[in-house]
This record gives C-alpha cells, sequence and structure tokens, in this order.
C-alpha cells in the first residue's frame, strides 16, 4: 500500500487529535488555506462547525494561547451586553481541560474554536473604516472600565512585539554566516540596518514599542477579519498576537494591511484612501488618539515594516515560522526574501513621504472625531 500524500496525512493527523483531543468523532474534516502560521482545518459535526488548529511549533504549546482567548471571550460576554453577536470566536477545552492540549497519538498542540461563516474583508475604503471600527471597539471594551487579565505570549513570536534596531538585522550575519543563502541576502540586510538606523530614537516613538499598557490584538492585518455579505465587518480572528502594547501598533498594522497596495504593483504604491479610512474609522469608535499619537503614526508604520522585514529575512535563512504559499513563490525561500524586500522597499517609501502621511492622518482622525459613537450604538448584523 502506497503511503498518503502530505496533505492526506495531515488531515488524518487533524481526525486523530479531534477525536483524541476534544472527543470528536463521526466529523468531516477540510483543510483551511491562507494561513501562514498554524494548520487549520474546518471540522464538521453533526450540524456544527468548528475551527481546528494545529499551532506552530514555535510556540511551544503555551497554554496563553488558550487562556488569554479564554479571558477574552469572558471578558466580551460580560462587558459587551449582546450588541455584538460574535466578534471573536470561542474557544474550547480539550478533553483534559487544556485549551491546547497535546494529540495522544501524534504529539503536537492543538487548539478548536468556533467557526464563523463570512466573507474575506474588502480592501477598499469602507472596508479599511469598517475593520478600524470593529478593532477601535474592541480595543475601548477590553480596556474600559479597566484592561483584562492576560499571561504573557509565548517567547518565540516576536514579530511587533519590539521594535527592531540595527543590530538585529547585523546579528543575521553572524549568526548565519555559513549558510548557503547569506551572499545572496546581504544587500537586503544592509538595506534593513540603514533603514532600522533611520527610525527615531526619542522616548515618544519608543513607547510605542516599549509600553504595555493596553490590551491590543497584536495581528489585525485584513485576512483576520470576517465581512457580512452587505459589509460589515462582523468579527477579528486570530487572537495568537493578544498581549498588552500600544494602541499605534494595532492601528499601523491596520494601515499596512489595507494601505500596502497587492502585488504586482511596485512595492513603494500605496492606498492613501484605504489608510485615511482606517484612522476615520478609528477615531468614530476607537480609545482616543492624541495629536503626537498622530505625529508618531507614519513612523510607527515604518517600524513595523522594518520589524517584519526582519522576520521574512530571519525566516528566509531559518524557514520555522512562515508556511511556503506554493501557488506564488517557487520556495519557501524566495517567498521570505521577496517578502523582505517589499517591506524594505515600503519602509523608505514611508520615510520620504512622512509629512504628507501626518497631514492626512490628522485631517481623517478630525473627520471620525465628529462622527464619534459609543461602542454599543455599532451594528453587527
Amino acid at each position: 500500500m502506497s503511503n498518503p500524500s502530505p496533505a492526506a496525512a495531515l488531515i488524518n493527523e487533524a481526525a486523530e487529535a479531534a477525536q483524541g483531543c476534544f472527543g470528536l468523532d463521526n466529523i468531516r474534516i477540510t483543510a483551511l488555506t491562507g494561513g501562514r502560521v498554524n494548520e487549520s482545518f474546518m471540522v464538521e459535526h453533526g450540524h456544527e462547525r468548528f475551527v481546528l488548529q494545529k499551532l506552530n511549533d514555535i510556540f511551544m504549546g503555551s497554554p496563553s494561547l488558550g487562556l488569554n482567548w479564554k479571558s477574552l471571550r469572558d471578558a466580551l460576554a460580560a462587558r459587551a451586553e449582546g450588541w455584538l453577536q460574535k466578534p471573536v470566536p470561542d474557544i474550547f477545552p480539550g478533553l483534559d481541560g487544556q485549551f491546547t492540549p497535546s494529540s495522544p497519538t501524534r504529539g503536537g498542540y492543538w487548539r478548536l474554536t468556533s467557526y464563523i461563516a463570512g466573507l474575506p474583508a474588502s480592501i477598499d475604503p469602507p472596508g479599511a473604516r469598517e475593520a478600524a471600527r470593529l478593532t477601535g471597539a474592541l480595543h475601548r471594551l477590553l480596556n474600559n472600565p479597566a484592561p483584562i487579565e492576560l499571561l504573557p505570549p509565548p517567547e518565540g513570536e516576536l514579530t511587533n512585539q519590539r521594535l527592531t534596531r540595527p543590530e538585529d538585522f547585523e546579528i543575521l550575519a553572524i549568526h548565519y554566516q555559513r549558510h548557503p543563502h547569506l551572499d545572496a541576502l546581504r544587500h537586503l540586510i544592509a538595506q534593513g540596518t540603514d533603514s532600522a538606523w533611520q527610525l527615531p530614537s526619542f522616548p515618544a516613538f519608543l513607547c510605542a514599542f516599549q509600553l504595555n499598557e493596553v490590551v491590543i490584538h497584536g495581528d489585525p492585518k485584513a485576512d483576520n477579519f470576517i465581512f457580512t455579505p452587505d459589509g460589515h465587518a462582523l468579527a477579528l480572528i486570530d487572537w495568537d498576537n493578544l498581549r498588552y502594547g500600544h494602541v499605534l501598533t494595532d492601528v499601523a498594522e491596520m494601515l499596512r494591511s489595507w494601505g500596502k497596495a497587492p502585488e504586482p504593483c511596485p512595492a513603494s504604491a500605496i492606498h492613501l484612501e484605504n489608510m485615511a479610512a482606517v484612522v476615520e474609522g478609528y477615531a468614530e469608535t476607537g480609545l482616543p488618539l492624541s495629536t503626537q499619537d498622530l505625529t508618531l503614526l507614519p513612523a510607527v508604520l515604518r517600524g513595523i515594516t522594518i520589524t517584519l522585514a526582519r522576520r521574512y529575512l530571519t525566516d528566509a535563512l531559518a524557514e520555522v515560522f512562515f508556511k511556503w504559499d506554493r501557488e506564488k513563490y517557487p520556495s519557501l525561500y524566495i517567498q521570505n526574501r521577496t517578502r523582505a524586500e517589499a517591506m524594505l522597499d515600503l519602509s523608505e517609501y514611508l520615510l520620504e513621504h512622512e509629512m504628507r502621511l501626518v497631514d492626512t492622518f490628522h485631517a481623517a482622525y478630525e473627520r471620525g472625531k465628529s462622527c464619534r459613537v459609543e461602542p454599543s450604538a455599532i451594528h453587527i448584523a
């Protein structure tokens, strides 16, 4: 008998985990594509549907990935007062009571959450505004009257958790000095080092990456939003980066996700209208942003693009984090090299046009603030 294909083997492994970890049998499993970190599956059990995920090894089975999600859901149930139906999926404990149980047959850590049906986010101004409105409302709920209690996130997950400095690029050439791809990446490492040197160093900017006082999502990119057919932001998923941080990093990540023009556009191309819609939507529902916050926002966005470039370069050498998108790239190495190059080019564009962005964000925030609403006034169908 021939061995099953890798895809079939992974489906079989997921089926064993569904039964061994969560007691689900007589199920139908379908692989979900698009995720860059964890392996995800839709599980149909009778009339119910769930999302089953095999967590990336870099998370080391950290219980915080489940317990923080549970704290999030409990807080929303207590604070939302029914006006948001399901802005975040439910999470379910395994048979052993853990929220990230290990498979008893093949190992690995797994997580089971509810499935929320909907459409992908629209990459246009209405979609950007809706996503920002939902993110702002969740920020308000998770931080008022006080931030919810969270466990520290896994140490291995560093994306957007701290500001990348020049030495973070320089260390790559030292740590991977015998890697076969290092010579091909040296110019990007040098570009990243130069870009990191051009980031501000005054305290107000550094606080955006150092303060840990506000509960944030940590990765509110477009792929993590689910929309209704009539264009409302229904839910925000993938809370692996849930943590204490600074609100500007969440807003900046939305700016990057909606503002960056899709391939094959030039790396420097941005959708300024989408960026303005993010700031306007957040002003309607989110935590207050000061004049200084709005002035710093383009630099914070630049810091995030440089941090992502470092993450992509690291994975081009180590190949331990991001999954390979086989439909777009001939290899995982080329995928991460290409994405690193795009982020570094984008950071240079942002620096060149920083004052234009500052003016745009200030004007957009004033428009949104004039329409400010309480979270309870947001209607999610």
